[in-house]
């Protein structure tokens, strides 16, 4: 789980994607479950800077049981101890299953669920 500033034109390109794959062409530092009240407050604590932007919550599914895995908890490397943190090795791919306005959390614009491809 992740927060991050996003264009609304690739938003709006997100919503009309879904069911389809999305590759990340970077690694991707996320938090876990745990860490969901932490990642809210950094994304509501700050507004996007331009009108062209808008705010979002990454929440990504995997299944911890797959044969392959491209992530790891890197916690103890982390700048934060007490922080879970979840890495994805590059070019990871998700496929996106649902982008919407978040309704439990006015402060947040959108909330985008990816699960990872087996």
């Amino acid at each position: 789980m992740t927060y991050f500033i996003r264009c609304k034109v690739e938003l709006n390109r997100l919503k009309t994607s879904l069911g389809e794959l999305l590759s990340v062409i970077s690694f991707l530092s996320t938090n876990t479950e745990r860490e969901r009240e932490k990642a809210l407050e950094f994304a509501i604590s700050r507004s996007p800077p331009n009108d062209q932007l808008t705010s979002a919550l990454l929440e990504i599914s995997v299944d911890l049981n797959s044969t392959t895995k491209p992530f790891a908890g890197i916690e103890q490397f982390g700048a934060f101890a007490e922080e879970e943190e979840v890495l994805f090795m590059f070019a990871t791919i998700f496929r996106i299953d649902d982008v919407s306005q978040d309704e439990k959390n006015k402060n947040l614009d959108y909330k985008i669920e990816i699960m990872r491809r087996r």
